[in-house]
């Protein structure tokens, strides 16, 4: 799932960096990538197995909004699912 996600990040980082002349460094988006699907400790630790001691902070708070709002979002699913 994570090579698959990171695969989609990285086109979608190739179009993006094209059109929108953005500049999105390649272990930004692959640390963004892992945050997403593993969260913020597997993100972490692979920012420091890497050496990308820069992106070690964005990682853990990139999967901990994430955590945050995956949480509320599954109570309300639940609460709206529960009702039907």
């Amino acid at each position: 799932m994570l090579s698959f996600h990171s695969l989609l990040g990285v086109l979608g980082a190739l179009f993006a960096n094209r059109r929108l002349n953005a500049r999105i460094s390649l272990p930004a988006l692959l640390t963004a990538s892992n945050a997403a699907v593993g969260g913020s400790s597997t993100a972490t630790a692979m920012a420091l197995a890497l050496g990308w001691t820069e992106l070690v902070a964005p990682a853990a708070a990139c999967g901990t909004v994430g955590y945050a709002l995956a949480t509320a979002l599954g109570v309300g699913l639940n609460s709206v699912l529960g009702r039907v």
